[in-house]
């Protein structure tokens, strides 16, 4: 009896040691400055900025595709397909721009290296508040587990910024406690996806754009099953770019000379 009850009583501390590692970790890495952002202004002027004004009308239409999921090395895997077979599904639909956005990880073409755009997707926090992250050298390995606070999620945007060259906000509408108020003062990134499967993400970029913020609307598959027809080449970026290496499509992704398109199953028949 001495025994059995010895060794609940160590299954006890063990589990509140845990519990309190846990929580201090948690608070630890939910620390930030905090912000005193200014007030929202709406756009004004005497000119309509058009990102269409100077396209060479010559130029094809690139079909793109930025935030699409593989399978990688190790256990943990969001897709099991590898980037070859995936690229190859894309190919068969037109897709002239495919990129690897695994999570906290680069992942190279496996036929295209060094002229295709490198970015990863940052966060494994619990709130899915998940980032594009283009032109990165690495991948920023700190991430707040617990942003709920508008200042917390520009901090990191901050951070992811200085060593990127564009940070793209991913599915705000499926990330937990997002509020119209953190579109209305957040700024530091360049996109944001309008639609990424489930949902539409259009409201919170129209609050963004009606503060005042200059953020350019993206349609990504967030593809994890490319196997199926209603879960690929459904959302579209068209680029107006004259060639395809990196500084060209970074460069027409923020002047704005693209436009983004949801489609039907399009592998359904349709």
């Amino acid at each position: 009896m001495r025994i059995v009850r010895g060794v609940a009583i160590w299954i006890v501390r063990a589990l509140a040691t845990c519990l309190l590692v846990a929580t201090l970790a948690i608070l630890a890495t939910s620390l930030s400055p905090i912000y005193n952002f200014p007030e929202p202004r709406p756009f004004c002027g005497p000119d309509i900025y058009n990102p269409y004004a100077d396209i060479d009308s010559t130029v094809v239409w690139n079909r793109a595709n930025f935030h699409t999921h593989t399978r990688v090395e190790g256990p943990l895997n969001e897709c099991e397909y590898w980037p070859e077979e995936v690229a190859a599904e894309y190919a068969k639909y037109g897709y002239d721009i495919v990129t690897f956005s695994n999570h906290n990880e680069i992942t190279e073409h496996p036929t295209l290296s060094g002229e295709v755009v490198s970015l990863y997707e940052h966060g494994y926090n619990l709130f899915k508040n998940h980032n594009l992250v283009f032109g990165a050298d690495e991948v920023c390995r700190y991430d707040m587990l617990l942003p709920l606070g508008v200042s917390q999620r520009q901090f990191m945007l901050d951070m992811l910024g200085r060593d990127a060259d564009i940070v793209q906000m991913n599915h705000p509408l499926r990330t937990i406690a997002t509020t119209d108020e953190h579109l209305r003062l957040l700024e530091g990134y360049t996109l944001i996806e309008l639609d990424s499967g489930r949902s539409t993400e259009n409201e919170y970029w129209d609050v963004a754009l009606s503060a005042g913020h200059y953020v350019l609307g993206v349609a990504n598959d967030d593809l994890h099953y490319p196997d199926r027809s209603r879960c690929i080449a459904i959302r579209s970026n068209f680029l107006a770019t004259p060639t395809l290496s990196y500084d060209d499509i970074v460069s027409t992704l923020r002047r704005g000379s693209f436009y983004a398109m949801r489609t039907p199953d399009y592998g359904g028949g349709d």
